[in-house]
C-alpha cells in the first residue's frame, strides 16, 4: 500500500478546504466503482477519473447476494486493469464477506484464481449487512469468523502482494469499541456519509450531529478513543465520503463538501494519526450512470478544483 502523499495543489487557482490549507496536507482522493462493466471498460472513464485527481479506485467486484457473486468476469478484468494502469490509478478489489466458513473458503478460491491475478493492490471487505453475529456458520462467534477470514486473506495477500482493507458504516460493531475485524487489517475506511437525507429518507439538519463537518469530526474522535490500533497508527485510517445528495436548502453544494472534508485534513491526535485517503461513494454519481445532473456536475467540478492539480 502506498505511503501517505501530500496532495496540496500548487496552483493559486485551485482552492482547497480551509483545514487542508492550514495543515498543508490533503488526503489523496479515491473512489468506489459501482458502474456496470460496459461503462468501466471505456478508456475515457479512466481518463476522466485521472483528470479529477483520483489516485485509487475500489472496484466492487461482488454483489450483496450470498457468496461471492462476481460482477466483473475475468474477461472484463483483463480490459479494466490495463486501463487503470495506463491512467496511473491503483485498483482495490472490494467484496462482501460473510461469517460463514464455507463461503469464506469458496470466496478465497474465486479471489485467488479469477480476480486478484489481474494486478490489484489491495483486497477490501465490506463489513455491513451480512457481517453480523446471527449470520455465523461454522464459528462460535463473529470474532472467530473475523480471525479466520483475515487468516485466509493474509495467505492471499502474501501470494498476490496486496494489502488488506475493510470498510463499514458508523453504526456497525466494527465502528465501535467492540470492533475486532478492524483491528486486524492494514487500513479501515469508515463511511462518514453526510447527506441531505438519511438512508431512510429522513431529512438531515445541515448543522446537526449528522451534518457535514460535525459527523466526520465527532465520529473520528470517538473511533480513535474506542480502537487503540487506529489511534496508534497500527491500522491506517481511511474515510468514505458521500459524493451524492449534497444540496441542502439555503446552502451551496460546495459548502457541504468543504465542511465534510475539513476535519479529515489535519492530524487527529498527539500521535500524528491522519486520515490516509478520502474515498468517495461512488463512481456512478461522479463519473458514471447517475452523474449527469446539475447538482452532480457541481460535485464533480469541486473535486476537480480541489484534487485535479494533483494529477497534472
Amino acid at each position: 500500500m502506498p505511503d501517505e502523499i501530500s496532495r496540496v495543489p500548487t496552483s493559486p487557482e485551485t482552492p482547497i478546504p480551509r483545514a487542508a490549507a492550514a495543515a498543508s496536507k490533503l488526503p489523496c482522493l479515491e473512489v468506489w466503482i459501482d458502474d456496470p462493466p460496459s461503462v468501466v471498460k471505456d478508456p475515457a472513464y479512466w481518463a476522466l477519473m485521472r483528470e479529477h485527481g483520483v489516485m485509487t479506485a475500489a472496484l466492487m467486484v461482488d454483489t450483496t447476494k450470498p457468496g461471492l457473486d462476481s460482477v466483473y468476469k475475468p474477461r472484463d478484468l483483463a480490459i479494466i486493469l490495463p486501463l487503470a494502469l495506463d491512467a496511473d490509478i491503483s485498483l482495490v478489489a472490494t467484496d462482501w464477506p460473510e461469517p460463514d466458513m464455507d463461503k469464506i473458503d469458496r470466496a478465497c478460491e474465486i479471489l485467488d484464481h479469477e480476480i486478484l491475478p489481474f494486478g490489484f493492490t489491495a483486497l477490501e471487505g465490506d463489513a455491513e449487512g451480512m457481517w453480523k453475529e446471527q449470520h455465523c456458520r461454522g464459528f462460535a462467534s463473529l470474532d472467530g469468523a473475523a480471525a479466520y477470514l483475515v487468516g485466509r486473506r493474509r495467505e492471499l495477500a502474501a501470494k498476490h502482494d496486496i494489502a488488506l482493507q475493510g470498510t463499514t458504516h458508523t453504526g456497525h460493531k466494527e465502528a465501535s469499541k467492540h470492533a475486532f475485524l478492524a483491528r486486524l487489517l492494514d487500513r479501515m475506511y469508515y463511511q462518514l456519509y453526510s447527506t441531505e437525507s438519511d438512508w431512510e429518507g429522513k431529512k438531515v439538519a445541515f448543522s446537526g450531529p449528522r451534518g457535514p463537518g460535525r459527523l466526520q469530526e465527532e465520529f473520528l474522535e470517538d473511533v480513535l478513543e474506542d480502537i487503540p490500533e487506529l489511534a496508534k497508527g497500527i491500522v491506517q485510517l481511511g474515510a468514505g465520503l458521500a459524493g451524492y445528495d449534497q444540496k441542502w436548502p439555503g446552502h451551496e453544494v460546495e459548502e457541504a463538501l468543504e465542511l465534510a472534508v475539513a476535519p479529515l485534513c489535519s492530524p487527529l491526535n498527539d500521535a500524528g494519526v491522519r486520515v490516509m485517503a478520502i474515498r468517495m461513494w461512488s463512481s456512478k454519481w461522479l463519473f458514471g450512470i447517475r452523474s449527469d445532473t446539475p447538482t452532480q456536475r457541481r460535485v464533480l467540478a469541486w473535486l476537480k478544483k480541489t484534487w485535479g492539480a494533483t494529477r497534472a
